[in-house]
């Protein structure tokens, strides 16, 4: 089966709140692409500004689906805080972890937290031999097709291909 997830790259409370609206019309999942200013240089909810954020709490209606895709330089704190107010599914990059064991830890951490997917996302220039060790902790890996993350319409890099092939 094919599932098609609907993006949302909201820059406070009140965009998302829109865009879970709109998107919850047609699908029960939402992907929600997260940006701290520090990692990548734009900012989206729940970020205030470069690596602070606010409130990570999300109504989601009951039979829906929230996914996260943190590109962040702190993933571990700010995943603890989106499962805690219902997010299902949520990934962090292995660039942010400081060792294979860190990005162990954390994913880990979230499951614990009551996570029902957990996962690490890998930069397109970054060797898959850094996320090789945690592959066996994942129920996901995301790997990215553009160069310059954080910026959505980026034309798609073809290497993302033959990097999902030597991850299967």
């Amino acid at each position: 089966m094919i599932d098609v997830v609907p993006t949302a790259v909201p820059h406070d409370h009140a965009e998302l709140v829109v865009a879970m609206d709109k998107i919850f019309a047609f699908s029960d999942k939402i992907h929600l692409d997260i940006d701290d200013g520090v990692f990548v240089p734009q900012v989206s909810w729940p970020y205030l500004g470069p690596d602070t954020y606010g409130s990570a709490d999300i109504a989601i209606p009951s039979g829906h689906t929230v996914q996260a895709h943190m590109m962040v330089s702190e993933p571990r704190a700010l995943g603890l805080h989106l499962v805690q107010a219902g997010v299902t599914s949520v990934v962090g990059h292995i660039e942010a972890c400081a060792d294979h064991a860190d990005a162990e830890s954390m994913l880990a951490a979230w499951r614990a937290a009551g996570a029902r997917e957990v996962g690490l996302a890998i930069l397109i220039n970054t060797p898959i031999r850094d996320i090789e060790p945690c592959v066996q902790f994942c129920d996901v890996v995301q790997v990215m097709s553009v160069a310059t993350i954080g910026e959505q319409g980026a034309a798609f890099d073809p290497r993302a291909i033959e990097r999902v092939r030597g991850l299967r």
